[in-house]
């Protein structure tokens, strides 16, 4: 949430560059947000459900 801008840059960039690894484009910092939060998500989920 709040990376549109940086999502957008991604994959523009992505578009352009097809054959590249996407570790050589710019900057993003939704997956680092979304490897972050997925794990917490996740736990919360497992022990509501128990």
């Amino acid at each position: 949430m709040g990376h549109w801008k940086a999502l957008r840059t991604f994959m523009t960039w992505r578009a352009e560059n097809p054959g590249k690894p996407d570790e050589e484009g710019p900057g993003t910092p939704w997956i680092l947000q979304l490897t972050l939060t997925l794990p917490v998500f996740f736990s919360a989920a497992i022990l509501y459900v128990r």
